[in-house]
């Protein structure tokens, strides 16, 4: 039996990284206290699948090793040999860069040691204290400034926060991990002369250098396609040059507009002598998994791609575009989660969605029916009743589930047919 209460703190973006075995899938009985809003720490905040085959050698192994291209205000000196960086670009927005940047930050901790992050360019920015990582209103920025001036809040990229406080990267700085942040009116600034590309890439040369200096390899997450920040000549292609970083191109499944878009991007990448590590294909529908594998396999040994390796496909996993109990969580400022922490990942389509407006001799008649053992109910804050007994259904089903495993231990005969059916998966709000 598995039951959650929220009673607000992680998002859909962990959920689709434990897809990617980040691994939090757990089991507990639900819990019955309450307790006060705990200041939340920031996941994937509101804008602003598995890998079946996966293989790190071909992006990462020993002998990738490079000297770093110098700064733009030092000489050209020989430096340390270093693990090249890689690059995180996709075909086109909202393909899934975070989601593998996620996936190869997990992967990649197991094989390396110390990982880098760097979002050399970013577009939405959080403001979060430096010391504790605690996410500031805007509005909040001065007056807590202000109160504790020894402990600086720093505008740092969504992304960045969330891979330095998922994976707990202690050794990274909020204040290196977003150097060029593109706020509105920044493209008009560039455009008139207020900024240069030079002053840009200093700064992304010097935090790439502070972040290299204590990691065992950096991975660079870009913003959409790789031609995205030309207007202000910082484009994922050109930064990546800028660092000598290898490219992985993240695109959607397909065959036709998926290599269409795939030559667009590698054609930019080969403008500027960026080096394509390989390609991830998400979203591919399970049925057609062997077949998008083979043709895009053979497409990408094609003499002007020079054998660039498939590196992994990610099945379509529709429920990871419903809500989980933690986006619901942080929908709802100002509560928390009081039961079932280990389940808040768990999805809920829209149709086991169930909104409680009736008597609580109804709504018990109701959770008892086999079809409601997985719906998320939402119900006033006023109803005390409805969550009393919601709790006390769950207590129950937990002792008959409890007795019935006895039962069974011992060869005896179960009370119903409760070990038959699926767990149960309620949870309310």
């Amino acid at each position: 039996m598995r039951s959650s209460i929220v009673g607000t703190s992680l998002t859909r973006v962990s959920s689709l990284a434990t897809a990617s075995n980040i691994g939090m899938h757990t089991r507990s009985p639900p819990g019955i206290l309450t307790r006060p809003c705990q200041p939340a720490r920031l996941t994937k905040p509101p804008r602003q699948s598995a890998v079946r085959s996966f293989s790190s050698s071909s992006i990462m192994d020993d002998d990738n090793v490079y000297s770093p291209p110098p700064s733009p205000t030092t000489t050209s000196t020989p430096r340390p040999l270093r693990r090249r960086p890689l690059y995180v670009s996709a075909t086109r927005q909202h393909v899934g860069k975070t989601t593998t940047s996620l996936a190869l930050v997990s992967g990649l901790q197991k094989r390396v040691g110390k990982i880098g992050f760097l979002k050399p360019v970013g577009q939405q920015s959080l403001y979060v204290k430096e010391q504790s990582g605690v996410v500031v209103d805007q509005q909040a920025v001065s007056v807590e400034q202000a109160r504790n001036p020894q402990c600086p809040i720093i505008a740092c990229d969504k992304d960045a926060v969330l891979i330095k406080q998922h994976f707990q990267l202690h050794h990274l700085h909020y204040s290196d991990m977003s150097p060029v942040l593109i706020p509105k009116g920044y493209t008009k600034d560039y455009i008139n002369g207020k900024i240069t590309q030079n002053d840009q890439r200093l700064l992304i040369h010097q935090a790439h250098e502070q972040i290299a200096a204590s990691s065992d390899v950096v991975l660079c997450e870009g913003t959409g396609h790789v031609a995205v920040g030309s207007v202000v000549d910082a484009s994922n292609a050109q930064v990546a040059s800028w660092l000598g970083a290898r490219m992985v191109l993240v695109a959607n499944a397909g065959l036709g507009q998926c290599l269409d878009e795939l030559e667009l991007n590698r054609v930019f990448c080969q403008h500027f002598g960026v080096e394509i590590a390989g390609v991830i294909i998400n979203k591919v529908l399970p049925e057609k998994y062997d077949q998008t594998q083979y043709y895009l396999t053979k497409a990408l040994q094609h003499e002007r791609w020079g054998q660039v390796p498939l590196l992994g496909l990610i099945p379509d996993r529709p429920f990871l575009g419903c809500p989980a109990i933690a986006d619901l969580e942080r929908l709802f400022r100002g509560s928390t989660l009081v039961s079932g922490h280990e389940h808040r990942y768990r999805h809920y389509t829209v149709q086991e969605i169930n909104l409680v407006a009736t008597s609580l001799e109804e709504f018990l008649r109701t959770v008892r029916q086999p079809s409601h053992d997985r719906t998320l109910y939402v119900s006033h804050a006023s109803r005390n009743d409805i969550l009393l007994g919601f709790l006390m259904e769950a207590q129950q089903r937990q002792k008959r589930q409890w007795t019935n495993s006895n039962s069974s231990s011992s060869g005896g005969e179960a009370e119903d047919d409760a070990s038959s059916r699926p767990p149960w998966e309620a949870a309310m709000i």
